[in-house]
C-alpha cells in the first residue's frame, strides 16, 4: 500500500512537472524555428492608378499554406481592378477572383497561381496574451532582419469592429515604419499570433497587431485552409 502512494505522488509529480514545462516559453525562438519561419514571410506589392502615373504600394504577408498568403486588407484594397503581385525568390501572381477578405477586419487571403513552398501549414497560437514575440524586417535589398518585440497590452478599437487589436513594443527601438503592414508576429514557439497593421505617429517603436488566434474559427480563414 505504502509503495502505491508513493508510485502515486510520483506520477503526479512527473505530470505537473511536465505540464510546467511544457507551458512556459522559452527564452528565444530556437535557430531552427527562425529560419523556418523566415521561409514563410513575403512582400506584397499593387502598382495602383492615378490621374498622372501609377504609385506603387508595398506591404508584407505571410504564407499560411504553399500557395495563400495573408496580408493587411488595406496593403491591397486600392484600385480593385488591378491584382496584387506577391515577392519572395521570384515574382508570383495572384490568381484571378482568388482574395478572400475577412468581413469587418483589416486582414485578406490570396491564393496564388501555384506553390511556393513544398506542402506545410502555419501554425496559429491557441491565445494572444501579452508575451515576447519575434518577427522580421526587410533591412536592405532581400535580406532579412530579425526583430524582437513584446505584446504589451490588449485595447479594443471601433476603428476594427471591436476586435481586440495587440499593442507591439519594439525591442531596442527599433522602428515600425510605412511598409511593414501585414508583416506575421510571432511568438518564441514559432506560433502565428499576429498581423501588424499600424504604427503609433507619436512613438514609432509602437505598432497594432490584429491578434490572429481570435479568428481560428473563422470561416473565411478555415475555408482557405480546407480548400488548399
Amino acid at each position: 500500500m505504502f509503495k502505491q502512494k508513493i508510485l502515486l505522488v510520483f506520477v503526479f509529480f512527473i505530470f505537473f512537472s511536465s505540464c510546467a514545462y511544457i507551458s512556459k516559453s522559452p527564452d528565444r525562438p530556437s535557430k531552427d524555428i527562425i529560419e523556418v519561419r523566415k521561409k514563410t514571410m513575403v512582400v506584397v506589392q499593387k502598382y495602383v492608378n492615378t490621374r498622372l502615373s501609377r504609385v506603387f504600394f508595398t506591404g508584407k504577408g505571410v504564407l499560411i499554406t504553399p500557395r495563400q498568403v495573408l496580408t493587411a486588407k488595406h496593403v491591397i484594397s486600392a484600385d480593385p481592378d488591378l491584382m496584387p503581385l506577391v515577392k519572395v525568390d521570384q515574382i508570383y501572381s495572384v490568381a484571378k477572383d482568388s482574395i478572400k477578405l475577412f468581413p469587418d477586419i483589416d486582414l485578406a487571403i490570396l491564393s496564388l497561381k501555384k506553390d511556393i513552398r513544398p506542402s506545410f501549414e502555419l501554425p496559429i497560437a491557441q491565445t494572444a496574451k501579452p508575451q515576447p514575440i519575434f518577427w522580421f524586417v526587410y533591412s536592405s535589398g532581400d535580406s532579412l532582419k530579425l526583430y524582437y518585440g513584446q505584446i504589451t497590452g490588449l485595447k479594443i478599437f471601433s476603428k476594427w469592429a471591436g476586435h481586440h487589436i495587440a499593442e507591439i513594443k519594439t525591442a531596442n527601438k527599433n522602428f515600425i515604419i510605412r511598409g511593414d503592414s501585414g508583416t506575421p508576429l510571432f511568438n518564441f514557439w514559432g506560433e502565428l499570433v499576429g498581423i501588424l497593421v499600424a504604427h503609433d505617429l507619436n512613438d514609432w517603436s509602437l505598432g497594432y497587431a490584429i491578434l490572429i488566434p481570435q479568428f481560428k474559427n473563422s470561416q473565411v480563414l478555415k475555408g482557405a485552409i480546407k480548400h488548399h
